[in-house]
């Protein structure tokens, strides 16, 4: 029986070989859909935040954040997660500063898990002193929704 088996495997892997071999390299494998971005663009800079939704545990995971520096005005950018939760409220998550200066980029990787069930997530970004460390100009982007879960 076990030969039978084996035989009958191998004949439909085969088979699926040429399937995927016939319709060519453009279809033979689905691409990869992009993950959900939240994005705000300002005069002083531009945030972007691309994130996973997980289940088990719940999360963000990965959570990709790139900030960009656009106005030579002596201040830098700062980009903040903000996740919306139904047992856990809005949490704005650690700043990111990019003190580097105008023209430049910083990008971190991390993840989120503030314990319950995230619905959504945003980008915050704001403008800070350099000297002091306060921030103004704080504006938070369109709010991406989990439609899957």
């Amino acid at each position: 029986m076990r030969p039978t088996r084996a035989l009958v495997a191998g004949a439909a892997a085969l088979a699926s070989c040429a399937t995927l071999a016939a319709a060519g390299p453009a279809t033979a494998a689905p691409r990869a859909a992009q993950p959900p971005t939240a994005e705000i663009q300002t005069a002083y800079g531009r945030a972007e935040i691309a994130a996973g939704f997980r289940y088990d545990p719940y999360g963000l995971d990965p959570v990709v954040i790139r900030l960009w520096d656009r106005l030579a005005d002596g201040y830098s950018v700062s980009v903040q997660l903000v996740t919306m939760s139904p047992t856990d409220g809005t949490i704005t998550w650690k700043a990111r500063v990019l003190n580097s200066g105008n023209g430049t980029e910083g990008g971190w990787l991390t993840y989120a898990r503030p314990g319950g069930q995230v619905t959504g997530f945003a980008a915050r970004i704001c403008r800070v002193k350099t000297s002091t460390g306060l921030s103004d100009k704080c504006l938070v982007s369109r709010a991406v929704w989990d439609t899957a879960g």
